[in-house]
């Protein structure tokens, strides 16, 4: 499935979701979630939105 959102938190960092399990990955450009095992594809990347997430700032493993 191809990446095509990305979670911004008020600190400016960034981190690529999940478009099966909508978790946010601690890392690009990897084959498959860490968390759900769905293979993932980055070509699309570039283009993917950007979701603001306001309030406190949390990990990606904290968010979903």
């Amino acid at each position: 499935m191809a990446i095509v959102a990305i979670k911004q938190f008020g600190n400016g960092e960034t981190y690529p979701v999940c478009p099966r399990c909508r978790i946010t990955m601690e890392r690009e450009y990897q084959n498959f979630c860490d968390r759900c095992g769905q293979a993932l594809d980055w070509r699309q990347y570039a283009h993917a939105g950007i979701l603001l997430v306001s309030g406190g700032v949390k990990g990606p493993s904290e968010v979903s």
